[in-house]
């Protein structure tokens, strides 16, 4: 064990895509002594932790906390977003991958109209082609919203966020955009103020490093603005209740506790390091582990202007036994994430993000080298 990742007990086992190690204050912080949420210590967890989110979000709006996953947080989008299809209004949902696939499902199961542009696996969206799809969806006027995954878990594939926003606003100025930041946020550069992103949710269990259970998004004033004019946002996820409740610093339903108390832990390692610092780290484990992967042979599923910070997908060389090397890092107690979907049996996935350093990487690259001997 490194003093870098002295953090940990035990070395870092899991460089999956998320779940992902999580240090043992932040574990040690979920069996502190409970406490009631209507309470001046929850009052008290609470206002820092969203003083905290702002920061790392880099937004001055307000940042919502919820107890389930991202996807949770993808309906609450849709459902506060998009209006019901009696009024003309629809959502374009950019597809090049798993988890865009389903936010697609998702807008298509909350009873949207939904207009899909797909690209093939492993491609990514440019602005150009995000503006030229938003365009020819809003001929009319009704475009409500466009959702974009700006890191696609399933492919390692990551988006010009900033280049994006721009195509949108000038393409249709009164369309929100919605991003999925499950597996970005904290382990790459996103500003979401300055960005003008108006909806940037995340999950707890990524670059956050922090337990899973908890769904996270920052959310602009157009948003509460088209949510006062959508029916059908449901209690759970309306954020004009979420909202009000967070006027009096707390929740509408009983929080995750345990995991909130996590959270606050990580919070504040991350902006110790600093972001830019943190930003920097994530993009020398992904520069690592390309170099680390052309070296022995294996093939880069994603090119490299649009490789993702916090997770790589390999496709090994020539009579590369995947079974075999999965076998051989269990055996070592270590794991990587399995293609995704399609990919299934075609590709692996090397998790890199968190509070991973390089020498974990190395630790990992050592045991599935020995597979080739």
């Amino acid at each position: 064990m490194t003093p870098e990742t002295a953090l940990f007990a035990d070395d870092p086992h899991m460089f999956f895509p998320g779940p992902v190690d999580v240090p043992d204050d932040a574990m040690a912080a979920q069996l502190k002594p409970l406490f009631g949420h209507r309470s001046d210590r929850m009052d008290e967890l609470f206002g820092a932790v969203q003083e905290r989110l702002r920061k790392v979000f880099c937004t001055d709006s307000r940042v919502y906390l919820l107890a389930c996953s991202g996807s949770g947080l993808q309906e609450a989008a849709i459902r506060n977003c998009v209006r019901m299809p009696h009024t003309g209004a629809k959502v374009v949902v950019l597809v090049c991958g798993g988890f865009s696939q389903r936010w697609h499902d998702v807008a298509a199961g909350c009873g949207r109209t939904v207009v899909k542009h797909e690209l093939p696996w492993f491609e990514a969206f440019t602005p150009d082609v995000v503006a030229a799809a938003v365009e020819q969806a809003n001929t009319d006027g009704n475009l409500d919203a466009v959702c974009l995954v700006h890191n696609e878990t399933s492919t390692g594939v990551m988006h010009n966020l900033a280049g994006i926003s721009d195509a949108i606003r000038s393409a249709a100025p009164n369309a929100l955009f919605l991003v999925d930041a499950v597996s970005s946020l904290a382990g790459t550069e996103i500003r979401c103020g300055d960005w003008q992103l108006d909806i940037c949710l995340t999950s707890s269990q990524k670059a956050l490093a922090v337990p899973p259970g908890l769904a996270i998004g920052a959310v602009s004033d157009r948003v509460l603005e088209r949510a006062a004019e959508v029916e059908g946002r449901g209690w759970y996820f309306d954020f004009l209740n979420l909202e009000a409740y967070l006027a009096r610093g707390t929740t509408p339903a009983t929080p995750a506790i345990s995991l909130v108390q996590s959270l606050l832990i990580q919070l504040d390692r991350i902006l110790e390091e600093g972001l830019e610092v943190r930003w920097q780290r994530h993009r020398h484990l992904r520069d690592f582990t390309r170099q680390w992967a052309v070296d022995r042979g294996f093939s880069l599923c994603v090119p490299d202007e649009h490789a993702s910070m916090t997770v790589t997908t390999l496709a090994g060389p020539r009579g590369w036994d995947l079974n075999a090397m999965n076998q051989r890092l269990a055996a070592a107690g270590l794991a990587v994430g399995s293609g995704y979907g399609k990919e299934k049996g075609k590709s692996f996935r090397i998790g890199h993000m968190g509070e991973l350093r390089i020498d974990d990487l190395r630790r990992l690259f050592e045991i599935i080298e020995s597979c080739t001997g």
